[in-house]
């Protein structure tokens, strides 16, 4: 562990990597949230015959 580590919390790279597993994160939700809207219609549609 490095000494500036808990020191600088405001240390940009820090920044930058949580920014850029907040937006993974949550681009696989939405990706998954797609993927369950299309197969929730798709089982409406099948249904609805």
């Amino acid at each position: 562990m490095k000494p500036n580590e808990l020191g600088a919390p405001r240390n940009p790279t820090n920044i930058a990597q949580a920014i850029m597993l907040v937006v993974k994160v949550g681009l696989e939700v939405f990706d998954a949230a797609c993927h369950i809207a299309v197969q929730y219609k798709k089982t409406k549609e099948e249904l609805s015959k």
